[in-house]
């Protein structure tokens, strides 16, 4: 089980999440399987046009560069930084490889609806909280852990019951 302590850079916070990324597994989330955590990877610059969130979701850009576009905004991200994404968040999205590795990476974590509304229930002081498009998230060495934990959870390296890995 990979350890984010807060102490350690971001290299190391990207290193421990880089493992989820190795495959683009897109196709997953395209064929609506509901998948929690899809990987995005590109060898080459990528313009995807008008991009419905299906649901709630976190992007974290791990190498390369991702441009969120909705209206006249433009937000460039880099490795180590986080999109906090709405449920039916209309955006344009560019996804630019490195241009040391050539390589663009990204992990897409999303909520299923149940899980925002039980969530609102539980923390009602934040339900009036909504994520505009592109909005930043900081990824520090606590949000760090909780994907790396979840990621290990759904790929069965944890040993949790179902419970715990939705929680996670």
């Amino acid at each position: 089980m990979t350890m984010i302590r807060s102490g350690d850079p971001r290299r190391t916070l990207l290193a421990a999440l880089r493992p989820f990324a190795e495959r683009d597994t897109r196709h997953l989330l395209e064929a609506d399987q509901h998948t929690p955590m899809t990987a995005f990877v590109a060898r080459t610059r990528e313009a995807v046009g008008v991009l419905t969130m299906p649901a709630a979701a976190l992007v974290v850009v791990i190498e390369g560069t991702k441009e969120v576009l909705w209206g006249a905004e433009r937000r460039t991200y880099r490795p180590g930084e986080a999109i906090a994404l709405a449920a039916g968040s209309h955006v344009d999205v560019v996804n630019v490889p490195d241009e040391t590795t050539g390589v663009y990476r990204a992990l897409c974590v999303t909520f299923p609806r149940d899980l925002v509304i039980e969530a609102a229930r539980l923390w009602p002081s934040l339900s009036d909280a909504r994520a505009e498009p592109g909005t930043a998230v900081a990824l520090d060495a606590a949000l760090g852990s909780a994907i790396v934990h979840a990621g290990e959870a759904l790929a069965g390296q944890a040993g949790a019951s179902r419970r715990v890995v939705e929680h996670r």
